[in-house]
């Protein structure tokens, strides 16, 4: 008799267990998809929605997208292949390529070259700056203005 009283104390424990992390699940379930969301994410969405577009000022036009960006220089471009993630201070750090020559394709005989691209957002402007990752040449220091189709792009000379 005592292992029966036993066994179905066990089960009783067992099934009140799964229903609290049935409810604590289902809570957050809800939480999740009515809307609600984390700070983390709702940072994210704001960030992600200011940076998307066309980015410019003297000598470089920056075009954002959900997948990368394309950057565009007085005498050169390059391409960032990755989605660009600021941090909660509005930086972003991504690796991608550069190529010298004008166009928005890379001239031929010209080959890609590894960069990395640096870019601080504050409001609506954002300084961007690059580095060649193979000799650790810079690329210089741009400011930018969103919305702006930057001028002096892609004239080489």
């Amino acid at each position: 008799m005592n292992e029966s009283r036993f066994g179905h104390f066990t089960v009783l424990i067992l099934v009140l267990g799964c229903a609290v992390l049935g409810c604590a699940f289902s809570s957050l379930m809800t939480s999740c998809t009515s809307g609600t969301s984390s700070p983390v994410s709702s940072l994210a969405s704001s960030v992600s929605g200011s940076i998307t577009g066309t980015w410019g000022g003297d000598g470089v036009r920056l075009t954002i997208d959900q997948t990368g960006a394309v950057i565009l220089f007085g005498c050169g471009g390059g391409f960032i292949s990755d989605p660009l993630a600021l941090d909660p201070e509005g930086r972003f750090e991504s690796d991608g390529t550069f190529w010298f020559g004008g166009g928005a394709d890379p001239v031929a005989g010209r080959p890609q070259r590894p960069a990395r691209y640096f870019g601080f957002l504050k409001g609506a402007t954002m300084k961007l700056t690059g580095t060649l990752l193979d000799t650790g040449e810079s690329l210089g220091t741009y400011h930018l203005a969103s919305g702006n189709a930057g001028t002096r792009v892609g004239i080489c000379g």
